[in-house]
Order: structure tokens, then sequence, then C-alpha cells
């Protein structure tokens, strides 16, 4: 391991300590400790990660590309987390990482701010049995859209590559997001939960709440 994936490492094992005190003060426990340029650096690292299958007998990428593609993989970018997986194809594939990170970034503090992330659903919900809550998908996408308004890239394209840019890009941005914060919560519990985001995503009309 090198120098950086170990400091990295050292530094998600603390905060992992540190997380429930934080969440008594309703922050999101890495945005307290390291700030938004150290989880910018993080998301990064994880959406810049490369193809790794681990044991060679499993055959399945363990890397953030199995369950987004692109960066090596035999999938191009796109949801693999969970069904129906889909290929995207706008505009946001042309994206830079850094950008991709700096989206996913702000989705996540938007939706927390509205108390539908992990953190608010573990103070608020997870005692009650009521199942897992999220933020409906419309008002992700239209924080989406005005977030996206602000690059050149998106603002000459047309409206109807702009919702498809906006759809494809919530949904990625909340993978990313989620697979990073798996290091944070390296618990059965908040990837049944994650999973659960991203099918929110993908199926609104089908979803309903689980435990």
């Amino acid at each position: 391991m090198n120098n950086r994936g170990f400091t990295l490492g050292l530094v998600l094992a603390l905060l992992t300590v540190q997380c429930a005190q934080c969440k008594s003060h309703r922050l999101p426990a890495l945005n307290l400790e390291i700030g938004k340029k150290g989880e910018l650096a993080m998301l990064l690292n994880v959406a810049n990660s490369r193809p790794y299958f681990g044991r060679a007998a499993v055959g399945v990428d363990e890397s953030p590309t199995g369950i987004r593609g692109g960066n090596g993989s035999k999938r191009p970018l796109g949801q693999y987390l969970v069904a129906p997986y889909s290929e995207f194809s706008s505009a946001y594939t042309k994206e830079s990482a850094g950008t991709m990170c700096q989206f996913a970034y702000a989705l996540h503090r938007f939706v927390a701010q509205r108390d539908g992330d992990y953190d608010s659903y573990l103070l608020n919900y997870s005692k009650n049995g009521a199942g897992f809550k999220y933020l409906p998908v419309s008002e992700q996408r239209a924080f989406a859209k005005s977030w996206w308004e602000k690059q050149k890239s998106f603002s000459t394209l047309s409206n109807e590559q702009k919702s498809r840019f906006v759809e494809e890009a919530v949904v990625d941005a909340t993978n990313l997001y989620g697979r990073y914060a798996e290091r944070i919560y390296p618990t059965a519990r908040y990837v049944a939960w994650q999973k659960g985001a991203v099918r929110a995503l993908v199926q609104p009309k089908q979803y309903q709440g689980c435990d």
C-alpha cells in the first residue's frame, strides 16, 4: 500500500470512531472533520479508481468501476448497482471526474440539508421502523439542473439533452457518493440504504421503502 493510501485509510478509521459524536450535532462527519476540500479529494480518489477483482476466483470488480463502469472496466460509464442497469449516453459522460465529484458533493449537501441523507435517517427514522426515507427525485433533479446550468457545457444543450443529462448526473452522483460513504459506514445496513437510494432514482414509480 502506498503512503497516500495508508494516510487515507488512517483518516477514515479515525473518522469512523468519531462519527457518532458528529451525528449528534446533525453534521456529516467528514464535513466536520476534514472539510470540503478533503472530502472532494477523497471523492476524486474513488472516481478515478481502476478495476480491482481482489481474489481471482471471485471474478467480481470490487472497485467503484463495478457499479459505475468506465476507467478501464469492461462496461462504459453507467449505473450497475441495482436493476435495471443502464449505460449513460448523455453529454454528462464527457464531464471531467473533478466536475462530477464537485456535483456529487453539492448534491449530497443539498439532500442532507433536507434531511434526506443517511445521518438524518439514523437520527429521525431508524428507531421507529418506518423504513428508509429518500428525498423525492423531482427535488434532486431540480437542484441538479440549477447547478449544471452554471456550466457552459450544459447550458448549450437542448432541453431534451439537458433532461437526460440531469437524470444521469443525479444517479451517478448518488452512486459515486454512496460508494465513498461506504468507507465511513462499513455496515450492511448502509449498503442496503444506499442501494435503496439509487433504486428510488431509477425506479421512482415502482419503488417502495424497505427496512
